[in-house]
């Protein structure tokens, strides 16, 4: 059976205003750079910017009486306006670090990439703390494992995310996600990579996808190097006797794009949160496709290719 996949772009945008440990408390929240996705959702579709967020399952957007309660983003959800929007009145709350949402669940379509998905659950927020929304992001489109949303409700019920809704209406045949970035130089939003639902797109990759099996489901401080350092070694991080290398040009924040000092740039390498060893952040995950199989529970690597 041929692949169903759906591919689409996303771009990257300075965070360099927002606290470091008040967005999002994945891989990608503690560097400079977020990730924008474009979706809308309804009948007829109501546009929306959402900041990805592998590391949660929770998609939510603002409500369209929330106003200062949620920072004035561009985008809110007008439910009436949507011929399809189910509210299933079950509240929700997520707190991200130091950031909070609150509202309740619904369902309604969500168009990707002109493919519509009918009856995706969501949720529709009438408060958060608004510093989740700067940079252009009116919500979070949240694709992690299901099982994270029981922590977002009353109930513990497990809501089923937008990748699983997708598989199980057929938009996609495989319950698998791969994520594609190219490196960021400019403090400048633009298109650098793609997200792709339903497996992988083979133009990526080169070789193999190395895989991880039975993967299980508030950092401080900062590394620096001087700007001008030379010679700095290589990191190599070993799994599953696979050896991935990580270059000093790899693991150092473009300077000019987000600097301690005159003479200080930082690095992509932060303290570990509690009982946590490391994180795989976007210094690491620059340089491969990464493919997050929810059906056998295991993640990949891909060499990207150039």
């Amino acid at each position: 059976m041929a692949q169903k996949l759906i591919s689409i772009p996303f771009k990257a945008v300075d965070r360099n205003k927002m606290k470091a440990a008040s967005l999002i408390d994945v891989p990608l929240a503690n560097v400079d750079l977020a990730y924008l996705i474009d979706v809308s959702i309804g009948t007829p579709p109501q546009p929306f910017t959402l900041l990805l967020d592998t590391g949660s399952s929770s998609t939510w957007v603002p409500v369209s009486h929330c106003g200062r309660y949620c920072g004035y983003p561009l985008h809110t959800l007008e439910p009436s306006l949507s011929s399809t929007f189910n509210s299933t009145h079950l509240p929700f709350s997520v707190r991200y670090g130091e950031g909070f949402s609150s509202g309740y669940y619904a369902q309604d379509t969500i168009t990707i990439n002109d493919t519509p998905v009918p009856g995706v659950n969501f949720a529709v927020s009438d408060y958060n703390d608004g510093e989740l929304t700067l940079n252009g992001a009116d919500g979070i489109l949240g694709i992690g494992p299901d099982r994270l949303s029981m922590y977002n409700n009353p109930e513990n019920k497990i809501i089923p995310t937008l990748v699983t809704t997708m598989h199980e209406k057929d938009v996609i045949n495989q319950k698998v996600f791969s994520v594609y970035f190219q490196p960021i130089t400019t403090k400048q939003p633009r298109i650098n990579g793609e997200i792709v639902f339903g497996g992988v797109e083979a133009k990526h990759v080169v070789g193999d996808i190395k895989n991880i099996e039975n993967v299980q489901q508030d950092a401080l401080g900062q590394y620096i190097f001087p700007c001008n350092a030379t010679n700095l070694p290589n990191i190599t991080l070993q799994i599953n006797n696979n050896d991935f290398i990580i270059t000093p040009h790899q693991y150092l924040i473009a300077n000019g794009t987000l600097t301690y000092s005159k003479e200080f740039c930082y690095t992509y390498i932060q303290d570990s949160p509690l009982f946590v060893d490391a994180i795989l952040g976007y210094g690491f995950l620059q340089q491969y496709v990464s493919v997050y199989d929810y059906e056998n529970k295991r993640i990949g690597f891909a060499q990207r290719a150039s």
